[in-house]
């Protein structure tokens, strides 16, 4: 199909939609308003959407940080809420063929919307279980795995769940699953606190434990000393490019500090620059998790293999 045929079956498209609109809801702003080269909902037009409704809810818990959200009621009713509006991937089966921006763009928001959901699930159950109420702890603790099977402190509330709500064959069997996915997907070991958690279920030795906190530890392929591999290698002429390379890498470890220094702006500038130079480079992004202890290490390469 020719550009020009495209455009006009865009405009009879928008005109089509546009008629329905008007004739169902009445503002005196257009809802869809469009020039040559953008279309978009109007923000301020009278209109409800999932997406606007699930962020719109979440911002607040957002907000409480860094006080707990497990113990605000209202953040736990919002979080409750928002969870019934996320039914899967953010335009689950939409594409645009052709179009890597777009294609981008759309990984990046599904990857922002699965981890609000993350997030809403983790409190949720972080509360019931510091209840005692193990029962209504489950199914957030079982979706929260679903969302990301590989997320480790995910994986050991479900398996502290079950375990405590009578399940523990159940538990027991959470564990071997998890652990032959690992071995699966990424070829390493689940982490000692895993291990740990899985030999006081066999034990039956969860009863009066605190499970409000538990602690993360490094999996297996971050606690190990790797031997080096092969001889030391020896560099002819290369000082200067070594020398380099060292001093970008102690500049990226610089860039640290508490939210708000700019740093992911810093980052999204860059990799604009970037791709707006060389148009053939593709930025993979992940994001890490680690607000209290080491967090989850595999994130932000699940991430990036989305």
């Amino acid at each position: 199909m020719t550009e020009r045929r495209a455009r006009a079956n865009l405009s009879q498209a928008l005109h089509v939609v546009r008629k329905i609109c008007d004739s169902t809801v009445h503002t005196p702003m257009p809802l869809l308003p469009a020039d040559a080269k953008h279309i978009q909902l109007n923000p301020a037009g009278d209109l409800w959407t999932d997406v606007a409704t699930f962020t719109k809810l979440l911002q607040g818990c957002v907000e409480h940080a860094p006080v707990s959200v497990a113990a605000c009621p209202c953040c736990l009713d919002q979080c409750q809420q928002a969870l019934t509006l996320y039914q899967g991937d953010f335009l689950a089966g939409f594409s645009v063929r052709g179009c890597a921006e777009f294609e981008t763009w759309l990984l990046a928001e599904r990857a922002y919307f699965l981890r609000q959901a993350v997030y809403s699930l983790q409190h949720l159950v972080t509360w019931y279980v510091a209840q005692g109420n193990f029962n209504l702890a489950l199914p957030h603790a079982r979706h929260r795995v679903e969302l990301d099977s590989l997320d480790e402190n995910a994986q050991q509330k479900l398996m502290q769940t079950l375990a405590c709500n009578g399940q523990r064959t159940t538990a027991l069997a959470q564990f071997e699953s998890y652990q032959r996915l690992l071995h699966v997907e990424l070829a390493v070991a689940p982490a000692t606190a895993t291990i740990q958690l899985y030999q006081q279920i066999q034990d039956d030795a969860l009863a009066g434990k605190d499970f409000t906190t538990l602690e993360s530890s490094e999996p297996a392929f971050l606690s190990e000393k790797l031997p080096m591999i092969g001889a030391p290698l020896v560099f002819v002429s290369r000082e200067p490019e070594l020398a380099q390379l060292q001093h970008y890498f102690t500049t990226t470890l610089d860039r640290t500090g508490e939210a708000g220094f700019g740093k992911t702006a810093l980052l999204n500038a860059f990799a604009q620059a970037a791709q707006a130079t060389h148009q053939s480079a593709i930025i993979a992004n992940g994001n890490g998790n680690a607000h209290t202890g080491i967090g989850d290490p595999y994130l932000p390469f699940c991430e990036v293999l989305a």
